[in-house]
């Protein structure tokens, strides 16, 4: 067996389960009473030089406007997938005494095939007739994406587990992190853009 043979497969959902949970509330909670703090402290558009520089409400409910409700999904589906990869990697690891790159290669594909069928029908749902591409070339650029993005991981994940000696599966975790912002912004305004 590799890594921590002890830790069971519950205690690693239940760990990937409460840091999202956790994450998305703090996410949703810093942003909604941002804005209120925000009204309470700044009530004039501040100046920066010559220029009128805008700071707090406006900027976060512009933020919170374009894609509040959105990321929020995003990282619903995100953070679903990345549990079910979690206990995959986990799984097929210490139980099936694969070597954890291959182990994520299995794990992130099966995630991935989740995480297209939730950002596409939930996440980046876009009315019937309005979406710039077709379901087969959606499924290409996600793949794309995502491919761009598997190759960052496992460049994370095998750097962090074998010269910083951090556990494999925390090391996948901390990959997922790094790649989630650029994966959101080009699946928005790529993969599932409208006409």
């Amino acid at each position: 067996m590799t890594g921590h043979g002890s830790e069971s497969s519950f205690f690693v959902a239940t760990y990937a389960l409460t840091s999202f949970v956790t994450g998305a509330f703090s996410l949703a909670l810093l942003i909604k009473y941002a804005t209120n703090l925000s009204n309470l402290i700044i009530h004039r558009p501040q100046k920066c030089g010559k220029y009128p520089m805008t700071i707090g409400v406006p900027l976060v409910r512009q933020l919170w406007d374009k894609f509040g409700i959105q990321a929020v999904k995003f990282c619903t589906i995100g953070g679903s997938a990345l549990v079910l990869s979690s206990v995959l990697l986990y799984a097929l690891t210490e139980y099936g005494h694969l070597w954890y790159v291959y182990s994520n290669w299995v794990a992130a594909v099966l995630g991935q095939v989740f995480a297209f069928c939730g950002y596409k029908y939930w996440a980046f749902r876009v009315r019937k007739g309005q979406a710039a591409y077709t379901t087969k070339r959606q499924v290409c650029i996600h793949w794309l994406v995502w491919g761009g993005s598997l190759v960052i991981s496992t460049c994370l994940i095998y750097s962090l587990t074998t010269y910083v000696h951090i556990w494999y599966l925390a090391s996948s975790w901390v990959a997922s992190g790094a790649s989630g912002a650029s994966n959101f912004f080009a699946h928005r305004y790529w993969t599932y853009s409208t006409k």
